[in-house]
């Protein structure tokens, strides 16, 4: 969706057609929240997975998540038609 370049030890921020710039910060607020919080829940002590009576819910989530994600990239992701540059 962005790409970085070097300009004169400028660093510029470039979206691809048919996203604005506004689109790209949301999704880099999203994306860091996201990682930001997995980081903080696996390293908070109050949500250790090992002290859970439940533990098999830490390993069943993940493996669930990462399915759906995958069939929404192969189903909905692939299946939009995209520009071609002309």
């Amino acid at each position: 969706m962005a790409t970085l370049r070097m300009t004169a030890l400028v660093l510029r921020l470039l979206v691809n057609h048919g996203y604005t710039r506004g689109d790209g910060l949301g999704a880099e607020i999203v994306g860091t929240f996201v990682l930001v919080y997995t980081v903080f829940s696996a390293t908070d002590a109050k949500r250790n997975a090992r002290d859970s009576h439940v533990p098999w819910i830490f390993w069943v989530g993940p493996f669930i998540g990462a399915a759906l994600a995958a069939l929404y990239h192969q189903i909905v992701i692939r299946a939009i038609p995209f520009k071609t540059r002309d």
